[in-house]
Parts: structure tokens; C-alpha cells; sequence
């Protein structure tokens, strides 16, 4: 009789757990929201951090806000160079250094400051992974107003002039190359150039980059703030813009 009661006593301690563990599972299931659509819902307006980087330095570093109803959207780009006092590091230095020193988040929290607008999504993308995301889109299309032959530190770096398109080598060399006679605003201008045909290549291949399997060659080559789900709706929701009648502005300080 005692082993009977025993085993009663076993099993209903196992169909407790069972219980228990099915609960928790359909509470977390309900739990889950999908951070794009509480954005939508809450404000209907996307913004986004989008860094290119190289080994750790930014290289461009642009907030975009888009508005899905209307397909209109806005690149504010931030220098690498704009200066404050920024409490993450306790001093006076370029906003460049908070994210070499302090991270992604951390660089986000103090660009919110510097704009005064929220921004939930980050993206990070280093170089080489741009080049692998620009052969994958076929290339992107930008604007070279004169032709590029110069050597720098043993590295020739060559482009074509006119409005072109760059496969993944040559939209490397686009962002990379220096010249002694070009202006800090030059240099934006290209950033600015390549993130604007990033999301136009985005929208002109959307059929193709947004099925599911197609669509994790492509995230696998981006660190972004939410999960695979939340990333794709993302980058699906932002391929619709009208990347034509974006116009990139700055923001600058010292």
C-alpha cells in the first residue's frame, strides 16, 4: 500500500509540473509583442540608428525617420566629429568616441540627447558585411562627380565617374578613400550617397530579399536590437520608402 501511494504521490507532482509548464509557456507566448507593431500603434513613425563601421570606428552613423502611410522619410546624418561634453564619457570629445569606448547603446542614448527624439531600432553593419549586403542587392547605384585614380599608403584606389553602380569591393572604396583636396562634406555626401542606395535597392529588390529564407543572408549580416521576427518586419516595413525624395541633413555641434 505504501508503494501504491508512493506512486500517486509522484504522479501528481509530475502532473503539477506538467501544468505548471504548460502555463508558463502560453503565458510567454502572450506575453511576446512585436516591437515594430507597438511602434506603429503608439506613433506610426519608425525611427531607426543605422551605423556603418569599420573595426570599431564609425563610419556613418544616420537616424532615419519614416512614416510608412505616406512613404516619406528623413536621414539625419551625425558627424563623427561633432563635439559636446557627453556624459557616457565624462568629457569633451567627439561623439565618435562614445561608441568606440561605450558601445551601440550607450551611443544611441546620447544621439536621443543630441536630436531629442526617441529611437527604438539600431542597426549595425561593419564594412565588409556593406560590401556582402551590396552584391547581394546587386549592386548600388550612386553618384561618383569625378573619376577616382589616386594611391594612398601603397592602396590605389580607383572609380569610375558618373552615376553608377558599385558592387560590394568597389562601395568599400566609395566610403574609404580620401583625398587631401576633399572637404568634411564631401566626405558626408558620399555616406549619406550610399545609405540612400542602400534603401533604394532595398525597395527596388523587396519581392526577392523579403521571403524567409531569402531574407537571412541578408540579417545575418546586420546586428540589430530586436529578434529575427521583429528584424525582418522591420526591414520590410522600411523597403517601401520612397528613397527618391529622401533628403539627408545633418547635425553638427562643437
Amino acid at each position: 500500500m505504501a508503494q501504491i501511494h508512493a506512486e500517486r504521490h509522484v504522479l501528481f507532482l509530475v502532473f503539477i509540473f506538467l501544468v505548471l509548464g504548460v502555463t508558463s509557456l502560453i503565458l510567454v507566448f502572450a506575453l511576446q509583442t512585436d516591437p515594430v507593431e507597438e511602434v506603429l500603434k503608439n506613433d506610426q513613425l519608425i525611427r531607426m540608428l543605422i551605423v556603418l563601421e569599420d573595426q570599431g570606428e564609425p563610419i556613418s552613423t544616420t537616424v532615419l525617420a519614416y512614416y510608412p502611410v505616406s512613404r516619406r522619410g528623413a536621414l539625419f546624418d551625425i558627424l563623427g566629429n561633432t563635439g559636446a561634453i557627453w556624459s557616457s564619457l565624462g568629457r569633451v570629445d567627439r561623439i565618435a568616441e562614445v561608441y568606440k569606448e561605450k558601445g551601440i547603446e550607450i551611443y544611441k542614448k546620447e544621439i536621443e540627447t543630441l536630436t531629442g527624439m526617441q529611437i527604438p531600432f539600431t542597426v549595425e553593419i561593419g564594412l565588409a558585411d556593406f560590401g556582402k549586403l551590396t552584391d547581394l542587392l546587386e549592386g548600388l547605384r550612386v553618384l561618383v562627380p569625378y573619376p577616382v585614380d589616386v594611391e594612398i599608403d601603397s592602396n590605389r584606389y580607383l572609380l569610375p565617374s558618373g552615376a553608377v553602380i558599385l558592387d560590394g569591393d568597389k562601395i568599400q572604396t566609395y566610403l574609404t578613400y580620401s583625398i587631401p583636396e576633399e572637404t568634411i562634406s564631401d566626405k558626408q555626401d558620399r555616406t549619406q550617397n550610399a545609405v540612400v542606395a542602400f534603401l533604394a535597392a532595398l525597395n527596388n529588390n523587396k519581392a526577392r530579399v523579403f521571403t524567409e529564407k531569402n531574407f537571412k543572408q541578408y540579417s545575418k549580416l546586420m546586428r540589430v536590437n530586436i529578434d529575427k521576427e521583429g528584424c525582418f518586419r522591420l526591414f520590410s516595413e522600411i523597403s517601401s520608402i520612397d528613397a527618391e525624395r529622401l533628403i539627408p541633413q545633418a547635425i553638427t555641434g562643437s
